[in-house]
């Protein structure tokens, strides 16, 4: 076998060996580095294989590896080994790393000071399916296999994308025990097919058809809504201000609770006395009081469940009618009106009229308290006082009324007027004066007593 040595000086150990018994070739000795360097016809460094040491004392930096480099000597590329660490980098050009791959951290950058990074990974098509792009911000890039034209999963500028263009897309978030072969097993589940959000599997749900589900046999949990003020924490259930508790249909308001079940409602105050208690089953409501209020706060209904009492605070009992299409303009307030041969509502507007049926309601400061055959129609219709207390249009230019008169109709539209015959006043009569008018015409309250 040969070899060939090649020494410096006749007694110093050769600095270059070529040995065909081990295939190898050693170049450098102690002192001296061993590099292999290859160039260009012009004499430029292409390619530096070898060893070298920078620093000294404790700063010592032993390297070895393969540097290649640019027509002017820069260098582009360098695979190395940095004291027993690997190093990989690729230059931009400018001096600065764009690729580069550090051993010891397990960590690959891409990019520099002058140029984006960017990862493309390609299928076996060459065609990108996978691009991960630090421009704009950074974003993330998956492309549908079948069309890589398509994007299926985008995550840019803060904004998570999948699915779309024929693609639905979903997102599953697993609890380590679990396998993510499983989609059963996934804690949370985003489905954007039908726009489904289920946590937990499927204790919550919220659906794309604008229902939320929270609880259920499929998870096996109840299911209960807390809600909190700003001055208690979230981390006991005797803080919530309100509480939905699906186990047993109950609503927990601020210490009392409102409780519903088949059918019934039940309201109890902090000591779980019952409130107020609507049997939807037998129509019953028990209650010691019960108040419905205007839009101002004022009660405008009150009923006492010991007394058995219903209080209105309005005044009279009207019921609809339809207007004669002769009145639709003349309609007021406290007119007394009669009916005409269809059944429908006129102005009164003769003395002692037997067709008179009552006052249209809402005149003064009284408001009907009970009205009657209100529905939908197409034509006007109007509630009618035919009971109670209502305010009435009166003439009193030929006769003063007195507190207790019997009122009638008169020649005067929409007037009533003080009765002195009783023979013509049978079946006329409007109703009785609760005040005094000594002359004129004017608005007074009556009690309508229709005979």
């Amino acid at each position: 076998m040969g070899k060939v040595e090649i020494i410096e000086n006749q007694n110093d150990p050769p600095t270059i060996t070529l040995d065909a018994n081990s295939a190898n070739i050693s170049a450098g000795k102690s002192g001296n580095d061993g590099n292999l360097i290859l160039k260009s016809n012009t004499g430029h460094t292409n390619v530096r294989l070898g060893s070298w040491v920078l620093g000294k004392d404790k700063h010592i930096v032993n390297l070895s590896g393969i540097r290649i480099f640019a027509p002017n000597d820069q260098e582009i590329i360098k695979l190395l080994t940095i004291n027993k660490i690997g190093y990989f980098a690729v230059d931009d050009g400018s001096g600065d790393p764009s690729l580069e791959f550090l051993g010891e951290q397990g960590s690959l950058s891409v990019g520099s000071h002058i140029n984006n990074g960017k990862v493309i990974i390609k299928d076996g098509k060459l065609r990108e399916v996978i691009t991960l792009d630090s421009k704009g911000g950074g974003k993330v890039i998956i492309k549908d296999q079948s069309d890589p034209q398509k994007e299926v999963f985008k995550l840019a500028a803060g904004d998570l994308r999948c699915g779309g263009n024929g693609t639905n897309g979903n997102l599953w978030l697993f609890p380590k025990s679990a396998s993510i072969k499983d989609e059963d097993e996934a804690m949370i589940r985003l489905d954007g097919r039908v726009g489904d959000i289920k946590l937990a599997k499927g204790s919550i749900r919220l659906r794309g058809a604008g229902d939320i589900r929270l609880g259920g046999k499929e998870s096996n949990t109840n299911g209960n809504i807390l809600l909190y003020d700003d001055q208690n924490d979230n981390m006991h259930n005797a803080s919530a201000r309100i509480r939905l508790d699906g186990s047993i249909g109950k609503i927990n308001v601020d210490r009392g609770e409102i409780h519903i079940d088949k059918g019934t409602i039940r309201c109890r105050d902090s000591y779980g006395n019952d409130s107020v208690f609507i049997d939807g089953v037998e129509g019953r409501v028990h209650s010691q009081y019960m108040h419905l209020k205007d839009k101002s706060g004022n009660k405008s209904i009150t009923m006492d469940g010991d007394k058995g009492d219903i209080f209105l605070l309005n005044a009279d009992c009207a019921e609809e009618f339809d207007i004669s299409t002769l009145e639709l303009s003349n309609i007021e307030p406290g007119m007394a009106m009669v009916l005409d041969d269809e059944g429908r509502l006129l102005v009164s507007s003769k003395p002692y009229d037997r067709r008179v049926v009552g006052v249209i309601s809402g005149g003064g400061n009284i408001r009907p308290g009970i009205v009657l055959d209100k529905k939908e129609s197409p034509n006007l219709r109007v509630p009618l006082a035919m009971l109670g207390k209502v305010f009435c249009k009166v003439d009193a230019n030929h006769l003063s009324i007195s507190v207790g008169d019997i009122l009638t109709t008169s020649s005067n539209p929409g007037h009533a007027m003080k009765a002195v015959d009783p023979i013509k006043a049978f079946g006329a009569v409007i109703g009785k004066a609760l005040c005094s008018m000594k002359n004129g015409i004017g608005l007074i309250p009556i009690l309508v007593t229709l005979q």
